[in-house]
């Protein structure tokens, strides 16, 4: 379902994406559980669903897991997007630096420069939080 939800989701089908990823976000794999919550948050903000995506998001952080490094960082971007959707851009600006925190403490623990550039640019969630910290500072 995962990966239909998935798919669904890159093709714009954003009610097809959520019906799909709902029942996955109870499902019995921890990471899967993580990847179908992004998924449903996208697709909530995607259909101008703020609220929802927001609620999602905190579901998906109470819920016991297994760590996912990319599924985290990009909850996290989600609940920034969400929270400046729903109007409250100081929380947002706060989330996302927050998570661009979080990103970067994790690079600070990698030795190799090369590799620690290729993480924070090259790692989908990581550049995305990053980009968006930069964009929103800049316009704040």
């Amino acid at each position: 379902p995962v990966v239909i939800a998935e798919a669904l989701l890159k093709s714009g089908d954003y009610d097809g994406a959520a019906r799909v990823a709902t029942p996955a976000c109870n499902g019995v794999s921890p990471r899967l559980r993580r990847i179908a919550a992004c998924i449903l948050a996208r697709a909530q903000l995607c259909s101008g669903r703020a609220s929802d995506a927001l609620s999602t998001i905190d579901a998906a952080f109470g819920k016991q897991t297994s760590q996912g490094l990319e599924t985290d960082v990009e909850l996290l971007a989600l609940r920034a997007e969400a929270l400046l959707e729903t109007g409250n851009r100081e929380q947002a600006v706060e989330a996302i630096v927050t998570a661009a925190h979080f990103v970067t403490e994790i690079a600070s623990e990698i030795t190799d420069s090369s590799l620690r550039e290729s993480f924070v640019t090259n790692v989908e969630p990581c550049a995305k939080v990053l980009a968006l910290r930069e964009q929103w500072l800049a316009s704040a």
